[in-house]
């Protein structure tokens, strides 16, 4: 995933790798606070606290062939956090789409799931690009409107990912 390690800028919106991000801390925190309060819309659905939060963002620095994170920085206000995760070699996840508070485009996942699954095409067209989903957040469902999504049962069972969450593969831009 080498060709995922700059920073981006999407318009008004920035893009910075984790691994630059100046107030880490902040990051941590708020990382901390989301989880716990949607703890359910997770697979692991534990609470966490701030040492465990710095420990998996710090495996996620040091493991830059497997996963990378961002920042998605707004009028120098951290709004969020994206992830891309590579999983068996042979799928990209789209993941940790988090939004930590309500200003800002309103529309900021769909840009970025766009931007992203036009450079996972262009670099790596032999993966297949999906998202696992908890099927009663609707909110995980709307964020990814920009593109068709088709259902895996086949993936889902080799992943082991159990219910109530589904695996979806990227067919199409709608």
């Amino acid at each position: 995933m080498e060709f995922l390690q700059n920073n981006y800028k999407l318009k008004e919106i920035a893009l910075v790798n984790i691994q630059y991000l100046r107030k880490r801390e902040t990051l941590i925190q708020k990382m901390c606070k989301f989880r716990n309060l949607f703890k359910n819309e997770f697979m692991s659905q534990k609470k966490t606290t701030i040492s465990k939060t710095k420990i998996y963002l710090n495996k996620i620095i040091r493991n830059k062939k497997l996963q990378i994170m961002y920042g998605i920085i707004f009028k120098n206000r951290l709004l969020g956090v994206y992830s891309i995760k590579l999983i068996n070699k042979k799928y990209y996840l789209l993941d940790s789409a988090i939004r930590f508070e309500n200003y800002g485009p309103k529309n900021v996942f769909v840009k970025i799931g766009k931007f992203f699954i036009q450079k996972l095409k262009k670099y790596d067209k032999d993966k297949k690009i999906i998202i696992i989903i908890n099927k009663k957040n609707i909110f995980a469902f709307n964020i990814h409107k920009y593109g068709k999504f088709l259902k895996s049962k086949k993936i889902k069972s080799e992943l082991k990912i159990k219910s109530p969450f589904e695996v979806n593969t990227f067919s199409r831009f709608t």
